[in-house]
This record gives structure tokens, sequence and C-alpha cells, in this order.
């Protein structure tokens, strides 16, 4: 009440009567001048009052809740779209595998999980084995198809690498960016740059695969990671393959 009194008094304090009032009957004659009055006092007719409970709700200041302004933080932070990720730290503990048959070797960033595959064609039974480590956010894999040799009756192995190219970057649900032609293990390799749009649990992803035929094996090696993982990681991992000598 206090506080509203004080407003009120402030608004009766600089309202001044109307031109030609005289509120003590002074002045008879309506030419005769008008002396001039000073502010008006709360108790005077002129000054208005609104009513006690307008006063409270137009005036009073009441402070905001330290709750209440965390609350509106959160929902402010929750509401603003995440358009950046952290920068991910390069990977410090890299280790050197091999499968069971020492056919090749690679450093991956960890443990690989193997999974296996095989599918039934008029050509033969392909059988295909997957190594891969997936970590928070980034994925290293690798997997490795036995083709039967009607595979290369009908098509070279160029066309059959560049076939199994545009076959991954689908799968993928990706979109390729770029080829071109690289090393692995010394061979000769098709490198494929694709990007993997972002989810709900992911930011986006840039990937990059190398995939050669050694012998009538069908090699791909891979990496998907975030855009800001160090790129020298990546190549680290491609030259560390090392394939077991083979016929080519």
């Amino acid at each position: 009440m206090a506080q509203s009194f004080r407003v009120h008094d402030i608004f009766c304090t600089v309202r001044h009567a109307p031109p030609g009032y005289d509120p003590e009957g002074s002045q008879s004659h309506p030419r005769a001048p008008k002396p001039a009055l000073g502010p008006i006092g709360p108790e005077h007719p002129l000054c208005f009052r609104p009513p006690a409970r307008a006063r409270r709700i137009a005036y009073e200041k009441r402070p905001v809740s330290f709750r209440l302004r965390l609350q509106l933080s959160l929902i402010a932070m929750l509401l603003i779209p995440m358009v950046s990720w952290a920068d991910s730290p390069p990977v410090s503990d890299w280790k050197a595998f091999s499968p069971p048959d020492q056919s090749f070797r690679v450093n991956l960033p960890g443990e690989p999980k193997k999974t296996e595959r095989s599918r039934w064609l008029p050509i033969g039974t392909v059988e295909s084995t997957v190594y891969k480590v997936e970590l928070p956010v980034n994925t290293f894999g690798l997997s490795m198809t036995d083709l039967p040799r009607l595979t290369f009756a009908f098509r070279s192995r160029d066309k059959i690498v560049e076939t199994t190219a545009d076959g991954f970057v689908e799968d993928a649900g990706a979109t390729e960016t770029g080829s071109s032609v690289q090393k692995l293990g010394g061979l000769k390799a098709k490198e494929v740059s694709y990007t993997i749009p972002a989810s709900e649990k992911r930011p986006e992803l840039r990937g990059v695969s190398r995939m050669l035929i050694d012998d009538k094996r069908l090699y791909i090696f891979y990496a998907e990671v975030e855009k800001t993982f160090p790129q020298e990681e990546i190549e680290a991992y491609f030259e560390s393959v090392q394939f077991k000598p083979g016929k080519d």
C-alpha cells in the first residue's frame, strides 16, 4: 500500500485544475483572472483515486523468484537449436588388429565387434565378415567379402569395386561428395567421400571409405566421424593397413 500511495501522490501532484475553475468561489465574474493553482493534494476532489485492487495490480513491483528465473533460463536453453558440437578429441589409444587368418593388419581405436553374414547368389555363396569399433559418435570399421570365382567372369574388378561403392553409400543413407584413386596397404584403391545426415542421437557425419579387391577378396575400410574430427587421424587409420602378400 505504501508504494500505491506514493504513485498516487505523484499522480495528484502533477495534475492541475482545469482553466476557469475556482475551488473557493472567490471569483464571481467569469472574465475575471483566475488565480493560478498549484498542485492538488491527494484529498482534493479532483484527484482521481483508482480502486485499491487496481492500484496494486498496476503499480506494485513484485520481485521474480530465483526458482522462476532458473526455470525460464532452462526453457530458453532447450528452445535454442544446437547448431554446433564440441570438437572431437583425437583418438589416443590405437590398437593393432588382425583377423584370425592374418590376412591384414590395421590400427583401430578399440576392440572391434565381429559380425558375419552369408548370402546365396546364383553365382555362389557370398560370405562377409565385418569388424567395427563404435565410439560415442564416431565409427571405424572394415569388411571383407570372399567373392565366388564366377563373379569375375561377368565383370571386371574395377567395375565390381565401382558398383560396390555406389551400393555402400546408398546403404548408409548418405550423399556422395567425391571419389578418387588412393592407396590402401600399398595397393590401388577407390576412395569415396560422403556425408551422413544428422539425427536425434548424433550430428552430421562425414564418411571416407577405401575399397579394393585383393585376389578374390573384396575389402572395404571406412571411417564415419564428426566434421571436426582430425583429418590426420583418418589418414593414419588408412595408412596403417597392411595386407598379407597374395595374388592380385
